[in-house]
């Protein structure tokens, strides 16, 4: 078939909205106008959501599915992953500090507080701390003046790593993530974005 660049507006534009259609049933719009907490955690949560999103996009566009290779070629899909990859680590960071700061506030305390009793008392949050280092890493490494300085090959090792730092900051998605506790439906829709990005990343990497 031929792969209309309309196709993948209109995909993306679907992911992208139905996303933010869960943000906003969640509460999120009203977070975010109603200042205070609320808007650290609002911003915490859609960045979250953002940068899950642009970290799967990210990694199909980095295995270089054939359909999409013959249409845009290598070269093109190479400046989109590094453009979605400045996305994933600049939302990643952003989430972890309003949410960190959120949570500590909360309980009247600091961020450090905050960061001390998400590591000591929820799952997956050390998983997901250590996915946010991972994600910091990848995006340094790729930064010019750092890669000059760094072998291909770590270079290449270290992207590898994307994988696991997606994986690891899956699960705290699923306990901690307000989008997704108790709601079926969120559940399954980022399920199932989990497993089409593997499915099309496998394909890709073994079978395409």
């Amino acid at each position: 078939f031929r792969l209309l660049t309309t196709d993948l507006l209109a995909v993306g534009g679907f992911v992208v909205l139905v996303t933010l259609g869960l943000w906003w049933q969640h509460g999120g719009i009203t977070g975010l106008t109603g200042g205070g907490i609320g808007a650290l955690s609002a911003v915490g949560q859609l960045t979250g959501l953002l940068a899950a999103l642009a970290a799967l996009g990210g990694l199909i566009l980095t295995s270089r599915p054939r359909w999409l290779e013959r249409r845009y070629g290598q070269d093109h899909l190479v400046a989109a992953h590094r453009w979605f990859g400045i996305v994933t680590v600049t939302a990643v960071v952003v989430h972890a500090i309003a949410d960190t700061w959120a949570w500590g506030a909360a309980t009247g305390g600091t961020i450090v507080s905050g960061l001390v009793d998400l590591l000591a008392n929820e799952a997956w949050m050390v998983a997901a701390t250590a996915a946010t280092v991972l994600f910091v890493v990848i995006g340094l490494s790729s930064w010019r003046r750092i890669r000059r300085l760094v072998p291909y090959e770590t270079w290449y090792f270290i992207h590898l790593t994307g994988y696991l730092a997606v994986l690891l900051g899956f699960g705290h998605q699923l306990t901690l993530g307000s989008d997704f506790v108790g709601d079926s439906l969120a559940f399954w829709w980022w399920t199932g974005l989990f497993v089409l990005t593997s499915v099309v990343v496998t394909w890709s990497r073994l079978g395409d």
